[in-house]
């Protein structure tokens, strides 16, 4: 994942005629960070969630104040109970949109987003469901890491899931791949995907991000298979 996020902002950084400065990818350590206490759970050692440890790589990760201006949405991937899902927190539309590629309903046993999302944790002697608590602690880490940028406070906006999201089969493990295709079509201005033919095989969704990633420059790898090679797309 953090991989496809490198990629994602060098093309942001390299895009003609003019760089792509409105939204900011958060790295996937800010997403563990968060959660602390879950990715804990199987330690010995428990420190749970430390907003000093977030807050300082946020300030060494996230660009200066100068460099916010014009963002219209922050996005965060998130692993949460062994399943990825997609945070945008919209500054333009003032919320927050979850896009989650799991087909809740009858698919998996009549749950829906909340069951994963919207379970009841405590935290400094409070209960407070998971995704509010995640958006919050981000908000105060990041108000803190960037005092006086311009981004807005975003910890008691409304929290949703999209109506928007493509659904994997029931049982796969491609919740990833999902994530890193709602990540390049997420559209700020109406809180949808771009326009895009996903694939009717998720296996091709897997094929395409092999491909993105393999040929990308930021792959450092210097000499690749001619077997690999031809595999290469046009003017990558």
């Amino acid at each position: 994942m953090q991989a496809f996020i490198d990629c994602m902002r060098h093309d942001d950084a390299s895009n003609l005629p003019a760089p792509i400065t409105d939204r900011l990818i958060l790295d996937v350590d800010v997403g563990l960070m968060l959660s602390t206490e879950e990715q804990e759970m199987r330690s010995k050692d428990k420190v749970g969630f430390k907003p000093e440890a977030l807050t300082e790589y946020l300030q060494r990760t996230v660009p200066w104040a100068t460099g916010l201006i014009g963002r219209k949405s922050i996005m965060l991937p998130m692993l949460h109970r062994g399943h990825w899902t997609l945070y945008v927190v919209n500054l333009v539309r003032r919320c927050i949109d979850i896009y989650d590629s799991n087909p809740y309903g009858l698919a998996l046993g009549g749950t829906n987003w909340k069951a994963h999302h919207c379970n009841v944790v405590e935290a400094d002697g409070k209960r407070i469901t998971w995704c509010k608590l995640m958006m919050s602690r981000l908000n105060k880490c990041l108000q803190a890491a960037r005092p006086n940028c311009g981004l807005p406070k975003f910890g008691n906006w409304k929290i949703d899931i999209s109506p928007h999201c493509h659904t994997m089969e029931a049982g796969s493990n491609n919740c990833s791949f999902f994530v890193t295709r709602f990540v390049q079509l997420y559209d700020h201005n109406s809180g949808s995907l771009h326009p895009w033919n996903w694939p009717e095989d998720d296996g091709d969704l897997r094929s395409f991000l092999l491909q993105y990633l393999t040929f990308h420059p930021v792959n450092q790898l210097a000499e690749l298979p001619p077997e690999i090679e031809r595999f290469r797309p046009p003017r990558v």
